[in-house]
């Protein structure tokens, strides 16, 4: 499509009765409004750079890699509060948080009455500076902070807000990866063993067969448990209440998972034996880990506030217990196998961490694409961690394959010490070969015969000389 571009010379007239002519642009919007832009004065810019600016921007519409609408316009202020009205209710309110914190950063470093159209690389260096130099946050902090602003800029520029993003094809600090903690079988057997308490044994059987987030579980109703066909189902949960007779009412708490899909699970025998035992002793709560002692904590905790925060822990203190619960089965497995504590490896996890070794385990058993649904992933690239992860435990079978080769090249009766022999025969050996071998004599080749009688191909080399026999 060609949009016109039309250079004209603007007359401006100053308050002291001197004049000046400058370069303007001008070209009608999508709207039929006419728009203008000022390239410079006549004189200090040339007729020929006019003209040159007047083609790009020409270009420019014609691709469609420019607007011909100026954008509104609006403050980084006023834009935030504009970017959280439109994004929520699509993301979750931890999003929102991490919208309002990034956003509160950029204010300290730009000022919130900086005009968003005005934003450009000076601002995104002037805000690094700002979280290294005077908010001090860590490089995995400043990563998040420019990427949620680079998110929010790419809405503004969806809108026609603005004409390009400045943090479009900026370089980002890079997040190190940690070392990511895997529990050994014998390790959450122990844990499950030294747990004093029914709910701790199946939280954590539960977490490490079927790999469930820890909002997953908390959340899990009796209703979600399939006991005949040993499946668990992970699906959200409307704001709403139940009665329990003789104890009142109870709230049930709105949820929806992290990838706002449904997806069922299968677990074991074990599992299942674990959640029929607790449901037998359930006092009545439709959760499977929400007693109604604690949903009625939280029917108080919403009259008073209204609403449960984007971080607010449905179950107290589980940090701690769990801690508690590692530490403990450190200690059986140094009784179990007679030494002491401190010999017993031990790096202390999270929660989290049985999510991981269940990844970790499954990576060994199912597909990768079969994987990423039961672990609810949005993108199998984060699947494929696990998968990498789970190749690394080949290294001690690769090291002892590598120690033998080695050392059969080491003993005396080595063929040679060259690499193909190391590693063995490329195919078997028939019995003509085998017996060549032994007697260490050049081959015969039948039917290549030279003109003159003689063999017209060469001895292959001596096996052990290396060196052609005639």
């Amino acid at each position: 499509m060609n949009i016109k571009v039309e250079l004209h010379k603007r007359k401006v007239k100053y308050g002291s009765g001197e004049s000046a002519a400058y370069w303007t642009l001008r070209w009608f919007g999508t709207d039929g409004k006419r728009y203008s832009e000022s390239l410079g004065r006549v004189g200090v810019v040339t007729k020929n750079a006019a003209e040159s600016a007047r083609r790009a921007k020409e270009q420019a519409f014609g691709s469609g890699t420019l607007r011909r609408d100026r954008p509104v316009p609006m403050t980084w202020t006023q834009f935030v509060a504009h970017d959280i009205e439109m994004v929520r209710g699509t993301v979750k309110p931890n999003t929102i948080q991490a919208i309002q914190h990034a956003a509160a950063h950029a204010e300290k470093a730009w000022g919130g009455g900086v005009h968003l159209t005005s934003i450009g690389p000076a601002h995104i260096g002037r805000l690094k500076a700002y979280l290294l130099d005077t908010a001090q946050v860590s490089e995995t902090t400043i990563g998040k902070t420019l990427r949620m602003i680079r998110a929010m800029l790419n809405r503004a520029l969806r809108e026609s807000r603005i004409d390009r993003n400045p943090l479009a094809g900026a370089r980002l600090p890079k997040t190190p990866s940690r070392a990511k903690r895997i529990y050994s079988p014998d390790e959450t057997l122990a844990m499950r063993a030294v747990a004093s308490m029914e709910w701790w044994r199946t939280f954590i059987l539960l977490a490490e067969t079927t790999g469930l987030r820890k909002g997953e579980l908390l959340s899990l109703h009796w209703s979600d448990i399939d006991f005949e066909r040993r499946t668990v189902r992970v699906v959200g949960k409307r704001a709403g209440t139940f009665s329990v007779a003789g104890k009142g009412e109870f709230p049930i708490i709105a949820w929806s998972p992290k990838s706002y899909e449904q997806r069922v699970l299968p677990i074991p025998d074990t599992a299942v034996t674990a959640l029929a035992k607790m449901q037998s002793e359930s006092d009545g709560s439709p959760y499977v880990f929400l007693s109604l002692d604690r949903l009625g904590h939280l029917k108080s905790e919403l009259q008073r506030k209204g609403r449960l925060g984007p971080n607010y822990e449905l179950a107290n203190n589980l940090k701690a217990r769990f801690d508690l619960i590692q530490n403990n089965a450190r200690k059986l497995l140094a009784k179990e196998r007679k030494v002491n504590v401190d010999q017993v490896p031990w790096a202390m996890g999270s929660i989290h961490d049985l999510r991981r070794t269940y990844g970790t385990r499954m990576a060994r058993v199912v597909p990768m694409h079969v994987l990423k649904e039961f672990m609810g992933h949005a993108k199998i690239q984060t699947t494929q961690e696990y998968y990498l992860a789970a190749e690394t435990q080949d290294a001690d079978r690769a090291r002892e394959a590598l120690a033998a080769m080695t050392t059969e090249c080491a003993k005396p009766d080595a063929r040679s010490g060259r690499i193909s022999d190391a590693f063995g025969p490329t195919e078997p050996e028939s019995g003509e070969i085998r017996r060549h071998a032994k007697s260490n004599k050049p081959r015969n080749y039948r039917g290549l015969r030279k003109r003159g009688g003689r063999d017209s191909n060469p001895q292959p080399p001596d096996r052990q000389s290396g060196t052609l026999t005639n």
